[in-house]
């Protein structure tokens, strides 16, 4: 996360707060628990906003927490799923609903007028492990593939929240992605 916790100190010199939202569980927890270690590890950088967890089992109530903040100066990082909502449909209805500029962990959640961010993409987690399952079919033994300790990565922002957002292209890391641009041919769907 500290990639991405530096990235943000840079591109949103306004946001004095990043919110952590998710339902109280483990991988919440643990996402917290990682993006400030990764806050502690960028200390020397000066970053000029704070950290908060917003961690509780009411959706109303958190988004009634999450509307206590000024959304001029605070960005929503969605950490998990929330109950019956799956994370895609978390990350929609915190980022509708706050009119804050809203991050996710997931590719999967880039919609509407999610940012987006440094992301795990369950597509190319889907290719890697296709090959593998083609390479073991072909007669390769198992001992030679090799096992995957890091989530496969990618930086992918949303066009549509960029331009709600004010997020300009030259503001975006290197080797980003753009989902949703008009002009070209990548666009995000789901069912």
């Amino acid at each position: 996360y500290k990639d991405y916790l530096l990235w943000l100190n840079k591109a949103f010199p306004d946001v004095e707060n990043l919110l952590v939202c998710g339902s109280k569980t483990a991988t919440t927890q643990g996402t917290y628990e990682q993006i400030l270690e990764a806050f502690e590890e960028s200390k020397e950088e000066n970053l000029h906003y704070n950290i908060q967890l917003i961690e509780i089992s009411d959706y109303y109530k958190q988004v009634e927490m999450i509307g206590e903040y000024d959304p001029k100066t605070t960005a929503v990082y969605v950490a998990g799923s929330f109950g019956v909502l799956n994370h895609d449909q978390y990350t929609d209805m915190l980022s509708s609903n706050s009119g804050m500029p809203t991050f996710c962990g997931v590719s999967t959640s880039i919609k509407n007028e999610v940012l987006g961010g440094f992301v795990v993409s369950p597509y190319e987690h889907g290719k890697l492990i296709g090959t593998d399952i083609l390479s073991l079919s072909a007669g390769t033994n198992i001992q030679s593939i090799p096992i995957v300790e890091e989530p496969l990565q990618q930086i992918v922002f949303n066009y549509k929240g960029m331009e709600k957002f004010g997020l300009k292209e030259s503001m975006l890391p290197a080797g980003s992605i753009i989902v949703n641009k008009p002009e070209n041919r990548i666009i995000l769907t789901t069912n």
